[in-house]
Formats: C-alpha cells, structure tokens, sequence
C-alpha cells in the first residue's frame, strides 16, 4: 500500500502560470472557464554542418515541470478540481482538504493553485497559494513517508496543533517535519519534529494513542481553556467568595460558567480517562476526567453523557450536551479544573500533563520507532 507524504513551503511568493507541457511541440492550458487551447510551437530551422563534427554529450539535464497546473476560481472545490483534471484518486482529494484545514488553510482559496505530475498515479502533488507550497508525494512501502512544514518569510505566524502545544506558532525559517500513517487519508501522525534554529523537539505516537518524547515522557499539551465552541463569554468565572443565584447563600463558585444554550457540543480539554459519568442532585449530569495524577476537569449540567466511565477521551472530543439538570438556574456549562484536588481558575492555570513510560514500556517503545528516530535525525 502506498504511503502518504507531503511538504509546505513559502518558496512561492507569485501566482504560477496556468500551463502544461506536452509533447510534440505543443502546450495544453487550463484557462479560467476550463476550456482546453493548444498552441503549435515554432519549429527551429536547420542547416548543414560542414567542417570536423563537434563533440556532444549525450547528457540530458532532467527538468521537472508538472503535466498540468490549475488555478482556483470563485466557487472551485477540491473534489470538483480532481473531476476536472480526470484525477482517479478521489481520496486524495479529501486527504487533502483535511490535512491543510489543520493548518487553518482554505485549499478551495481563490487563485490558489495545484500542479499534478501524473493525474492517473496522482502519485505527486503540489498545492499552492500566494505565501507557501505544500508539496504531496505517494511513495512505496519501504521509503521514509514525511510532511515538511517550512516557513521562509512570513510576517504573521502560522499557528498550528502539535503534540505539545495547542496554537504553536510557526515563525521564519521554522521547520516541522511529519511522519504519517502508511494508510493514505488516515488522520494519524506516528512521529513529529519541530526545529527552530538548533532547537530541536520530536514526539512519538506510542501504542496508546499518546505521543512521547525519545525519552519515554508524553507530550501531553496543555489543557484547552474552553470546553465550549468559539464565541462564547464567561457568564460567572471563578469566585470563591460569590452568593450561589439560587440558594443566596455564600458558597464559593469553584469552577467557570459559559451561557451556552441546550444540547451544545461538550469536549474534553485534554486527553485523560472518564473517572466520573453520571447523575448528582446538584451537578446533574456531570463528568470528571483525570488527565495525570494532579489535574482533574469536571463538567456539570449536561443534558447528555457521550462517554461511560473508564473511557480514554482525547483533547476535543464530545463528552456530552450541555443543559440545566441538577441544581442549575438556567442552560450553562459549569467548568472545573482541580490540581491536587483542589479547585483552580481555569482560565489562568496553565495545566501542563507529563506521564513517563515505564522501563519495559520504554525498550518496546524505542524498539518500535527506532527506524523512525533515526530516519528523522537525517533531516
């Protein structure tokens, strides 16, 4: 099974003409309304030598020019471009989509461009808009397979999800290097390195679904501030000395209220083990997650459990609808973070988890991604 690579640069600060060579002295164009133009191409004259015959080198430079390049107009989709240009991998096209929305990239963007060097293997790929590339090549099973992020110039950081840091900001010259998954159109990253200057940090996905540091340590990212979709504001934050709204009595708020109507979309804002998936008189539905033995997040309110206890959730993934059962005055999610059992704000703790392999976890772990750590360590 063909493995799945891919590499963004910022090389390309221009658009790139819209054309592809062919053969037998003629050029075949992508023009905006898709219509096909050929063009016959001047045919240079000869003449006879006379005179001792010059000695010519049978070397031939190799120039690697794509078999077609097209540009995105208003309303083009990645899928409908593939149809266009006859392209018989469809799921490459999805892959793709998927793999720059993780970048917070729009692969429909307008004016952007993509260049195929064989529509029938689709075997390589380059996606580019007017700040940077993202070269895709579909190699045999034995080769290193690797996406490569390098950001030359820029004036805005790129933010992007790594294994260790939620939003990590790519600056210039900044370099990421991605082993993915042998099986194309698979979300999973087995290894993951970033190199800014001569500092160097690479993580590995272990068979727990956890990455882990060359030295065994996980690389858990901080905890998410929010559990809630985008845009919601805090309607009470943390206050340990606030007036409950429905008792009147002082009890401390130990947690973070968000005012999100019926049946939102709950996730967890880190990876972890349900410890806690049920009903209590005044939390209602509630859930609580263990994220390392000293933090804890627990979720009130809900209107729905998405997860059984025992269950090992990741970072962003729907616990449940949030609602008013329990003790509750209205829909809201009620929030918690605890360190060492005791209740924290959450919206000014940085909560950074770190859990170490053991040792025999450790030598099966090296073993399994000893191929990987070295080819990494070529780049």
């Amino acid at each position: 099974m063909p493995l799945f690579s891919s590499s963004v640069s910022a090389r390309i600060k221009a658009s790139i003409p819209l054309i592809a060579v062919l053969s037998g002295g003629a050029a075949l164009s992508y023009h905006a309304d898709n219509h096909l133009q050929r063009t016959s191409l001047p045919i240079l004259s000869t003449r006879l030598l006379t005179g001792p015959v010059p000695e010519i080198s049978t070397s031939v430079e190799k120039i690697d020019i794509p078999s077609l390049i097209y540009s995105f107009r208003q309303g083009d989709r990645i899928e409908a471009v593939f149809r266009i240009l006859e392209i018989s991998r469809p799921a490459l096209a999805t892959s793709l989509k998927r793999h720059l929305a993780a970048l917070d990239i729009d692969i429909n963007e307008l004016g952007a461009s993509l260049a195929v060097w064989d529509k029938h293997r689709a075997e390589r790929l380059r996606w580019c808009n007017t700040q940077l590339c993202w070269h895709v090549n579909l190699r045999s099973p034995d080769d290193a397979t690797h996406s490569t992020v390098v950001l030359h110039t820029s004036t805005q950081p790129l933010y992007i999800q790594t294994p260790w840091q939620p939003n990590f900001a790519l600056h210039e010259n900044d370099r990421i290097d991605v082993i993915l998954s042998p099986h194309l159109g698979s979300e999973d990253i087995a290894a993951f390195r970033v190199k800014r200057s001569e500092h160097i940090k690479t993580a590995y996905r272990y068979k727990d679904g956890e990455f882990y540091t060359s030295y065994g340590v996980r690389t858990n990212p901080a905890l998410s501030r929010q559990p809630v979709p985008k845009g919601w504001a805090i309607s009470s934050p943390f206050n340990p000395h606030r007036i409950h709204p429905v008792t009147r009595e002082r009890r401390p708020h130990n947690g973070t209220d968000f005012p999100v109507p019926d049946n939102t979309p709950i996730t967890a804002t880190g990876n972890g083990i349900v410890r806690i998936a049920r009903y209590s008189y005044s939390a209602g539905n509630y859930v609580e997650i263990e994220h390392d033995t000293h933090y804890k997040t627990r979720y009130f309110h809900l209107n729905h459990l998405s997860v059984k206890e025992g269950q090992h959730v990741r970072r962003g993934q729907i616990i449940g609808l949030s609602g008013h059962t329990g003790l509750s005055s209205g829909p809201h999610l009620h929030y918690e973070l605890l360190k060492d059992g005791k209740p924290v704000d959450a919206m000014q703790t940085t909560a950074s988890t770190s859990v170490a392999l053991s040792a025999t976890e450790l030598e099966q772990f090296r073993t399994q991604y000893q191929n990987k750590i070295k080819w990494l360590s070529t780049f």
